[in-house]
């Protein structure tokens, strides 16, 4: 039940995220969350009247590698520091999206940031992300920031590149 209720969280506080300029980035919206087990979820949707087909390995949920994810301390303005695990690219895959349909995944912070919650546990936080979207044609830059405050990860909250979020009780 307290996982159906993340989700529920999680979809009532998606918000819209701007894009680069790109021949296609009207072709892509997205939505991205941060929750308090530190998975960073992404939602992008075809809002283009053409299927699109993406090369699953530029989406960072199925390889680290196709993206670019970092995160700040923003008291200091040092990197939290990355772990770089060694991933060989997957098999390669097409994701076919229709017109108005979304795809979606999440990425577990904590695999690739060691420091994180300790870091947090002071600190506000600043994470940017770069997804260069591989379509069959060209490569549509998604990026965008989420800022979470100190002790962000200490509370059941949902936060969501927009500011908004949903807060339940101290776990």
């Amino acid at each position: 039940m307290k996982s159906i209720i993340h989700v529920l969280l999680f979809l009532t506080a998606l918000a819209p995220l701007s894009l680069n300029a790109s021949t296609e980035s009207s072709v892509i919206k997205s939505h991205v969350c941060i929750d308090h087990h530190a998975a960073l979820w992404f939602e992008l949707e075809n809002i283009s009247a053409a299927s699109l087909s993406i090369d699953a390995s530029s989406l960072p949920w199925v390889w680290w590698y196709g993206s670019k994810i970092d995160i700040e301390d923003q008291t200091s303005g040092k990197a939290v520091e990355q772990i770089m695990p060694i991933e060989d690219p997957p098999p390669p895959t097409r994701l076919t999206v229709q017109p108005n349909k979304t795809f979606s995944g999440h990425v577990d912070l904590n695999a690739y940031f060691a420091a994180l919650r300790q870091t947090n546990r002071d600190h506000a936080l600043s994470i940017k992300w770069v997804i260069n979207v591989k379509t069959s044609t060209e490569q549509v830059p998604v990026e965008g920031t989420l800022t979470v405050p100190a002790h962000f990860f200490d509370w059941n909250e949902t936060r969501c590149n927009d500011e908004s979020r949903t807060r339940q009780s101290k776990e």
